[in-house]
């Protein structure tokens, strides 16, 4: 499952359910809710048993009885009993409302995708109303004469005979399949990050759409992670000014996934980090409140 590493801290609710504590039972609650969090598979439960409770709290015997008690205190009970576990509401709660935050993200991620899967399908057709190839010679520029190579040149020779179009002999890719699509949203974030950027006709219908079909049939990519990773590399400061082609794309794609994983997690570390320096802060002002007698209230 995705797991999340943080959850959503109360100040407010924490303080206010566990007053009755003694500091080891605190600490002790504390530890399960993270336990629970990090490593059940529900992320909100845990096995009820002396063996678990003893693993999680580092507490047993007399002490451990002590805490357990004074947390499944009658009237003042922290965790819900369900069977042979203790199950956390809060953060039963608080994982189903992670989990729909996430579909609901990945389902605005789609949308998107398919919006500009669209635009791509438009544009691309918007090129070829005019002539149904984009490459063959326009009809009202002269014929060339004919051109003779050399013998040493590996080529074939080229000629145009009067009244017959030059036809290239590269591969022609459908406007609305994924060669050209994909080429186009690589040319669109380009230029928005670079409004004078040079991309011609031939790499947006050729070059780079035989590059598409060279990691979907050879390399057995994924259009989707191929545009994923079009879009995260346009955001990095770093490849936004390296990948300035689909060759590039190719080149680089396994770094572009490693990158890009390393910076998923390097973001949801810092808001971890974030996230347990507030916790801390918040239980520390509890405790010192607490000592002086006073009645400690959360910043808002």
């Amino acid at each position: 499952m995705n797991r999340a590493p943080a959850f959503q801290f109360y100040p407010d609710k924490y303080l206010a359910g566990t007053e009755h504590l003694s500091d080891a039972a605190e600490r002790a609650y504390m530890r399960i809710m993270c336990w629970m969090w990090l490593h059940s598979e529900t992320q909100y439960s845990m096995p009820n048993n002396d063996e678990f409770w003893n693993l999680v709290t580092k507490k047993n015997g007399k002490k451990l009885q002590k805490v357990r008690q004074e947390i499944m205190r009658d009237g003042f009970q922290l965790f819900k009993v369900e069977g042979d576990f203790i199950v956390s509401n809060g953060l039963r709660k608080e994982a189903l409302k992670q989990q729909d935050h996430r579909e609901k993200r990945r389902s605005a991620a789609n949308a998107r995708w398919k919006q500009k899967e669209s635009k791509c399908n438009a544009s691309a057709s918007d090129l070829h109303m005019q002539d149904d190839d984009p490459l063959q010679c326009s009809p009202s520029v002269s014929p060339s004469p004919p051109v003779s190579v050399s013998p040493t040149v590996k080529d074939k020779p080229i000629d145009s005979p009067a009244g017959e179009s030059c036809q290239t002999s590269q591969k022609r890719f459908d406007p609305q399949g994924p060669e050209i699509m994909l080429s186009r949203y690589l040319a669109e974030l380009m230029r928005k990050n670079n409004p004078d950027v040079k991309i011609t006709d031939s790499q947006l219908l050729t070059k780079w759409p035989k590059q598409v079909d060279l990691m979907l049939r050879v390399d057995k990519r994924k259009k989707e992670d191929i545009g994923a990773l079009i879009e995260w590399s346009q955001q990095d400061m770093f490849w936004q000014s390296n990948i300035l082609s689909m060759a590039k794309v190719r080149k680089h794609f396994d770094k572009l996934i490693l990158n890009s994983r390393e910076s998923a997690s390097s973001s949801s570390q810092s808001k971890l980090h974030r996230d347990l320096e507030n916790i801390n802060a918040g239980v520390d002002e509890a405790y010192a409140a607490r000592e002086r007698g006073e009645t400690w209230k959360p910043k808002l």
